[in-house]
């Protein structure tokens, strides 16, 4: 397995100086294999977006040093999210790539850290504060310095709107049906449909393993609520959720790493 740096020395490129959008490419060709990297800021994105290929006789993992060498690695697939310890010595062994990961974000307590999101799913490992993402023939994500000084972010979120062009899921996202979800941006709506009998379903998932408040509230011009439920896998209603307390919404509480669905009508 290789990892940068290469022996071929690089070659860069700048395809695109903005103002909408700014391209630079990366490419490296030696006797390991060849690699190409293109790294893409837009206008209105948070992120940094990398979209690499290789092609060699061996596997590729990008390094991406940061200082966060004590923090804890959470990962996250479809749907779930899990806690991996990363050790802080570079000379302790690295630990196994967690595969099928669909963003990650290693941070320290504070909330400083590296995100990586991805809208198909890739393999990676963090080790005293590197972050390695292992390269296919194609790989594509995006990259985001969190420092908790301007717009909250939410990994799950992202990668969501990675896989789906076109279609953001941020904190204040009006869904189909003309409902919006409001509040906590690491409760993710996965999809939303409509059973018969109710007005809309949403799935959704806690994606950071800290408890979440949303409401689920009629965006200007939709049609009345008059009740809203958790519901389970065979859509048999559980619980009631309560109104808010103006009366526009229904609030919905979700425990660590819950997933569930809500339904209303």
């Amino acid at each position: 397995m290789y990892r940068l740096p290469l022996s071929a020395s690089a070659a860069t490129t700048v395809l695109e100086v903005g103002p909408v959008r700014a391209r630079v490419a990366v490419s490296r060709s030696g006797r390991e294999g060849s690699l190409h990297i293109i790294y893409t800021l837009h206008a209105h994105e948070q992120v940094l977006r990398v979209s690499a290929s290789w092609h060699g006789s061996d596997d590729l993992v990008l390094d991406h040093p940061t200082t966060y060498r004590g923090a804890s690695l959470r990962v996250g697939g479809e749907l779930a999210g899990w806690q991996v310890e990363q050790s802080a010595s570079v000379l302790s062994p690295r630990a196994a790539a967690q595969r099928a990961v669909r963003w990650a974000l290693l941070a320290e307590a504070a909330g400083q850290g590296l995100a990586l999101c991805a809208g198909r799913a890739l393999s990676l490992a963090a080790h005293a504060g590197h972050l390695f993402v292992q390269v296919d023939r194609a790989t594509s994500y995006a990259l985001f310095v969190d420092d908790q000084a301007g717009t909250p972010f939410s990994p799950a979120r992202t990668a969501l709107s990675l896989a789906v062009p076109g279609r953001s899921f941020t904190g204040e996202a009006a869904l189909p049906g003309a409902f919006r979800l409001q509040g906590a941006d690491h409760l993710v709506p996965w999809w939303t449909s409509r059973p018969n009998g109710w007005a809309g379903e949403l799935l959704l998932a806690e994606s950071e393993g800290r408890r979440a408040r949303a409401t689920l509230s009629l965006t200007s011009g939709g049609p009345s609520i008059r009740e809203a439920w958790r519901v389970d896998a065979s859509g048999k209603a559980l619980d009631a959720l309560p109104a808010t307390a103006e009366g526009d919404g229904f609030e919905i509480d979700a425990s660590a790493n819950e997933i569930l669905i809500v339904r209303w009508r």
